[in-house]
């Protein structure tokens, strides 16, 4: 469990977040976590119909977001995105100031 939660963090990840993300992550229940892992493992969990409403994301540039935008606009037409540079998996905790404004400029 430490190496993926390793894999979550970028090296200017702040060492509270990273702490913070590691407490809340390994107080998971085992069996909570491991369904989270099957439900990314079935396909069908990412199969849906399309949806006609507004929707909006906070990427963080850590996952290459450009490889997903084609399939969230599949089933959200209305997709809108922004990206936060630099930082982890967590850019609300990492770079709240950052997120906040990609939220406040909907």
């Amino acid at each position: 469990m430490s190496q993926f939660i390793d894999q979550l963090f970028v090296p200017a990840t702040p060492a509270a977040v990273r702490e913070e993300v590691r407490k809340s992550i390994l107080a998971t229940p085992q069996h909570v976590l491991a369904s989270c892992q099957e439900s990314f493992a079935d396909r069908s969990t990412f199969e849906h119909e399309v949806l006609n409403v507004p929707a909006f994301a906070v990427f963080s540039d850590f996952w290459h977001p450009e490889k997903y935008v084609e399939f969230f606009t599949k089933y959200l037409p209305r997709f809108e995105y922004e990206v936060v540079t630099g930082t982890g998996h967590y850019p609300m905790l990492e770079k709240p100031s950052e997120t906040n404004a990609a939220l406040a400029g909907l």
